[in-house]
């Protein structure tokens, strides 16, 4: 039997390293139906992201057992940065856990340029908000980003 994710793969002819999967905590209240089908698409090379972290029954098991390589970190705690010590040392936290399990990080809700300078200070491997675009249409963003890439210094 054929795993559904490589079933997919050759389906549209996508090779796995380009393809990442977002999962909510709450997708994975069946941790061992989670362990298996994610190990699956994890030996297909498929990247899997934790999304939305530490907004729902946050459990540091599903990031010890379960094979993730990037943790998001929710708006509301990017947010929330700079209004107090306890709202930083959240987002602190959360950094030094996905280093510490080999985890990518990405920040969602970026609107600020404080908040990506706390970002980077603190390791955050990616950042998306505001700050650096607001959602447009496929036309839009392909002109976007050869805008973005025809600026960068190629010497």
């Amino acid at each position: 039997m054929i795993p559904i994710g490589h079933w997919v793969l050759e389906r549209f002819d996508v090779p796995p390293s380009a393809l990442e999967l977002e999962l909510t905590e709450s997708m994975m209240a069946d941790m061992p139906v989670a362990r298996t089908r994610l190990a699956e698409l994890e030996a297909l090379g498929v990247r899997l992201a934790i999304d939305d972290f530490g907004t729902g029954y946050s459990s540091l098991a599903y990031l010890s057992a379960l094979p993730f390589d990037l943790l998001k970190i929710d708006a509301m705690f990017v947010q929330a940065i700079g209004s107090s010590s306890a709202a930083d040392a959240l987002v602190e936290s959360f950094v030094r856990i996905a280093k510490a399990l080999q985890m990518d990080t990405v920040a969602e809700g970026v609107e600020q340029e404080e908040q990506a300078e706390f970002l980077r200070r603190n390791g955050v491997t990616c950042a998306q908000g505001y700050l650096f675009a607001r959602p447009m249409p496929f036309s839009a963003f392909r002109d976007w980003m050869l805008r973005c890439t025809s600026s960068v210094d190629r010497s």
